[in-house]
C-alpha cells in the first residue's frame, strides 16, 4: 500500500505530507524514507535519539560520578570549555558548597582542575 501511495504522489508531482520541502525520498523495502541533503558548505548534524540524564553529585562516590560525567560528555561530544559549567548545575548538598568555595578562590578553572581537586 505504501508503495502504491508513493506512486500516486509521484504521479501527481507532490511530496508526501509531513516531509520537509526539497526533501528527496527513496523507498527501501516498501517503506519511504526522507533523506535530508545538506546544502553545499553546511555541515549536517546527526541528532541523538537517546536521552541521557547527567548524574547528580552529593559527595558520594566521586570516582564513579566522574566516570559517569565523562561518559555523558563523550556521548554528547561536549566541548571541554562547557564541562565544568554543566557539572556545576548538578552539585547538591555539601558538594555545591565545596564547589562554590573553590570557585571563588580560583582553583576551579576547567574540568581537569575540578577532577583533580575532587
Amino acid at each position: 500500500m505504501s508503495a502504491r501511495m508513493d506512486q500516486m504522489i509521484k504521479a501527481q508531482g507532490k511530496r508526501p505530507m509531513g516531509s520537509p520541502p526539497n526533501c528527496p525520498t527513496r523507498s527501501v523495502n516498501g517503506n519511504t524514507r526522507h533523506e535530508v541533503v545538506p546544502e553545499e558548505g553546511i555541515q549536517q548534524v546527526q541528532l541523538k535519539s537517546i536521552r541521557l540524564e547527567f548524574p547528580r553529585f552529593n559527595r558520594d562516590d566521586p570516582i564513579g560520578w566522574v566516570y559517569k560525567a565523562n561518559q555523558f560528555f563523550n556521548f554528547h561530544n561536549t566541548p571541554a570549555q562547557h564541562r565544568l559549567f554543566i557539572a556545576s548545575f548538578h552539585m547538591e548538598g555539601k558538594a555545591i558548597t565545596w564547589y562554590q568555595e573553590l570557585e571563588e578562590i580560583g582553583i576551579l578553572t576547567n574540568w581537569e582542575a575540578f577532577v583533580k581537586a575532587l
